[in-house]
């Protein structure tokens, strides 16, 4: 669940800022403007989307173990009694 929120999140925010950056090139007046409009929006969003993909995959690696920890415990306990056996 988190990590579909963080997801909606990320999409929201990345949405806004494109909406934004829209609203510039519309307001820019000569082409030398329009370019350094487009480089700082690149510039940004390239930031945003890393500081993104960070976020996105240590939460995803938290759900991963988080998930995968009823597994473990079953299979540990299932392999304990079997070493002990031999």
């Amino acid at each position: 669940m988190a990590l579909q929120q963080k997801l909606h999140q990320c999409m929201t925010l990345n949405i806004a800022l494109g909406f934004g950056y829209f609203q510039q090139m519309l307001a820019s007046r000569d082409p030398v403007e329009l370019l350094s409009i487009q480089q700082a929006f690149l510039r940004d969003s390239f930031a945003t989307v890393s500081g993104q993909v960070r976020e996105l995959s240590d939460l995803a690696g938290r759900v991963v173990s988080e998930t995968m920890k009823p597994l473990q415990s079953g299979f540990s306990q299932t392999a304990n009694p079997a070493a002990k056996a031999d």
